[in-house]
């Protein structure tokens, strides 16, 4: 496995020396049908993804599209570089139900029959715990709501004027997922790339304190600079500590080895909270979820009793 990971590190720094970086769709999906559906796919996606964005619009909510199409088109030379799975919607945490009621107006249907209880619980979670409310549109693709921006505000335009929080958007969601998708490692890499000597890393840092995600951050950087020969970016030494370098080499054992189960969604998320070093976010996860909430109403249920 130290072989296959250090052969894997090499094709992408020798791809990109090249010019051809990065080759992860083009070479693990080779075959111009599979291309083609990826772009098709991505086409569909955002067309019902401007249909969202239009439909919040004209109910007055702000909402923007995060990471997937929209990130594909500013950082990948075309759709077909990028395969991706679903909608993801961005707004302010205060506008979040009207989007729920503005989304299921458009015809998206909830993934959870939510009542007002557990609708409220959900909107208050921790933004530790990434939140959101999901959906399926009528053709059956899959929408994200998300209010999670690391930031008091949205920007007023454009999610790329603020690179240093969606820098650290895209790591803390790698990380959420333990890693186990190269192309969101992808994604953090080439996002570096495009702001190069622009990024304010002290900025960059103080968000991701801020956020919960500081270690989340510093084993993605330290990701991308095993995968792409990358050298350390301001501040990552430091924050580099014994358990979080060990994680970031779980993540890429994991991720490179090709014969491993993925592991069972109870373990991540005890782990996450370990590494985390959040004791509260492991009591909340043990704590009855929002959706539990739902089913109190019809049957009279109390708190206790939930």
């Amino acid at each position: 496995q130290r072989a296959l990971r250090k052969t894997a590190c090499l094709w992408l720094a020798e791809a990109d020396r090249l010019g051809v970086f990065p080759p992860v769709a083009k070479h693990l999906r080779p075959h111009h049908r599979r291309l083609r559906e990826i772009t098709a796919r991505n086409l569909w996606l955002k067309q019902e993804q401007r249909r969202l964005l239009d439909s919040l619009a004209g109910t007055g909510i702000r909402a923007y599209s995060v990471k997937g199409v929209d990130l594909a088109e500013r950082l990948y030379p075309d759709l077909s570089w990028r395969e991706i799975e679903d909608v993801d919607l961005l707004v302010e945490k205060v506008h979040a139900r009207a989007a729920f009621d503005g989304l299921r107006a458009a015809g998206c249907v909830p993934n959870h029959d939510w009542t007002p209880a557990g609708l409220s619980r959900q909107l208050a979670r921790s933004l530790r715990l990434a939140p959101e409310l999901v959906f399926r549109t009528p053709a059956g693709l899959v929408v994200e709501l998300h209010w999670d921006w690391p930031a008091h505000r949205l920007p007023a335009a454009d999610l790329f004027d603020q690179p240093e929080h969606y820098l650290v958007y895209l790591c803390r969601h790698a990380g959420k997922h333990f890693w186990s998708r190269l192309k969101w490692s992808c994604d953090i890499e080439l996002l570096v790339r495009r702001f190069g000597a622009q990024l304010d890393w002290g900025l960059f840092w103080q968000v991701a304190a801020a956020s919960g995600a500081e270690r989340s951050c510093a084993a993605s950087l330290e990701l991308c600079g095993h995968f792409f020969q990358r050298t350390a970016p301001p501040g990552l030494e430091q924050r580099l500590s014994r358990s979080t370098k060990r994680l970031a080499a779980q993540a890429e054992a994991e991720l490179f080895n090709a014969s491993a189960a993925p592991s069972h969604p109870v373990w991540t998320k005890l782990r996450l909270a370990a590494w985390r070093d959040r004791p509260a976010m492991l009591r909340e996860w043990l704590a009855p979820q929002p959706q539990e909430w739902n089913r109190a109403q019809g049957r009279g249920w109390r708190s206790w009793r939930v």
